[in-house]
């Protein structure tokens, strides 16, 4: 389908929200991503990107992008006609989503722009009623590249079994208690039975995911949305 690009607008240095309004609902489910097709210098360009905004409205989604090489699909969405360009989508997609995750606790890990996949998916686990309790650690470099902060501390507020961990890589603040990596961070946590999603690039995914088996729990199940 034709969808109308209606904003595009910086979360952060590198990293832009970009509202598409569809001529009809996508009927997604959280942690679907769909591909957009855009024209480039006369060639149809591809590239997938994984939904951030709640399921509740599905005529308008929200699509979280990091700026790309010069001349790639991503940076073209930091141009300033970029609203008057027509996008062409195909979607829903993706194995990774929340009717998948089956536990009553759940482990959610986002590295980078992965943060935005786990922004997608918290407030309909929140909704379930069954869930016990839910984990969110999410990996930035530094402070303002900590994507949707905001949102998370709020989802914090008014959800006491939510936990929620920001670890950074490289912050501005040498105070800041949670540096390093997220593997620095899992000690202690048990992982017992429990719904583990992880979402980033391939090599982080990966290395948490051996750092959790290294933990020696039985988990109860693993989903890694890996990209390059």
């Amino acid at each position: 389908m034709t969808a109308h690009i209606a904003a595009a607008n910086d979360i952060s240095p590198t990293a832009r929200e970009v509202v598409l309004d569809l001529p009809e609902p996508l009927n997604f489910i959280p942690g679907a991503f769909v591909n957009v097709f855009m024209e480039i210098e006369g060639v149809r360009a591809r590239r997938a990107y994984s939904i951030s905004s709640d399921e509740t409205i599905q005529d308008v989604i929200t699509l979280t992008i990091r700026k790309g090489s010069l001349g790639g699909m991503s940076e073209r969405f930091w141009d300033e006609s970029i609203t008057a360009i027509p996008v062409e989508i195909m979607g829903p997609l993706g194995l990774n989503t929340s009717d998948k995750i089956s536990g009553t606790r759940v482990f959610l890990f986002g590295f980078g722009i992965g943060v935005s996949v786990i922004k997608g998916l918290l407030p309909h686990l929140l909704r379930r009623k069954n869930l016990k309790e839910i984990t969110v650690m999410i990996a930035s470099r530094n402070e303002e590249e900590a994507l949707y902060k905001e949102f998370f501390e709020e989802q914090l507020i008014h959800n006491p079994h939510l936990k929620l961990k920001m670890v950074l890589s490289q912050p501005f603040d040498p105070k800041y208690p949670y540096k390093g990596h997220l593997q620095d961070h899992i000690n202690g946590l048990d992982f017992t039975d429990a719904s583990i999603y992880i979402c980033g690039s391939k090599v982080a995914t990966e290395s948490l995911r051996d750092a959790i088996e290294n933990e020696g729990k039985k988990v109860g199940e693993f989903f890694l949305e890996a990209f390059d």
